[in-house]
């Protein structure tokens, strides 16, 4: 079976490791075992569906929704809103232009996005495994030029990759790329923008909702026996 297909399959695992931990007040080694694992195939899906597809397709949009949600049942709400934030500026991308009623899901991802970034968890958080923690990393992810028909991938053969001046979300190989992909990317380039400039500026809240939750998990092990 090829790794991207076993990968699809492992994810569908993910639905039911991680619905069997729906907000648990702790989590023991059993529920523990079991987020880290769904946290596992989630990445693995995630980098494969970069590596195959592109960082601004479609699946990886699915995919960084799915890892949030994944995130969310673990209460790491910065990694969440992160996640989440990622697929909001991808369906920006891949879902405006379409007039299937697409843009629906982009207000759904909306919404999802100003949950998770409005809302502290209230028990305690997962212990990630070592692997999982270095999978999140933002390093660790794939990114291929987003210029239509280019394959180059950064890190390989020398690839540097250049983003976009004014959304800091396109990436590009060549400004012979940036060039050629600009009719497409005109229409999504000041709306990225946008979402990019509210991440940025909610940065603050969040480091000091952050702090509010670490004070808040020394609590919770404070009081555990």
């Amino acid at each position: 079976m090829p790794e991207y297909q076993r990968a699809q399959k492992e994810y569908r695992k993910t639905n039911a490791l991680s619905g069997r931990n729906k907000n648990p007040d702790h989590f023991d080694e059993r529920r523990t075992h079991h987020l880290n694992e769904a946290l596992r195939y989630s990445l693995k899906f995630l980098r494969l569906a970069e590596k195959n597809h592109g960082s601004n397709s479609d699946i990886c949009c699915v995919a960084h929704q799915g890892l949030a949600g994944i995130l969310w049942t673990a209460r790491l709400r910065e990694k969440t809103v992160y996640h989440m934030g990622v697929a909001l500026k991808i369906a920006e991308k891949v879902y405006r232009m379409q007039t299937d009623g697409s843009s629906e899901r982009i207000d759904q991802i909306r919404r999802q996005y100003d949950m998770y970034r409005t809302t502290t968890p209230s028990a305690e958080c997962l212990e990630l495994e070592d692997d999982v923690r270095a999978g999140l990393s933002r390093n660790s992810a794939t990114r291929k030029c987003d210029a239509s028909g280019c394959n180059q991938v950064e890190g390989v053969d020398g690839c540097t990759l250049m983003k976009c001046s004014k959304c800091a979300s396109q990436r590009y190989c060549s400004p012979e790329c940036q060039r050629a992909e600009w009719p497409n990317h005109k229409g999504q380039c000041k709306r990225i923008a946008a979402i990019a400039r509210e991440m940025e500026a909610d940065k603050g809240e969040q480091k000091r909702k952050n702090k509010e939750d670490k004070k808040f998990q020394r609590q919770l092990k404070g009081e555990r026996p």
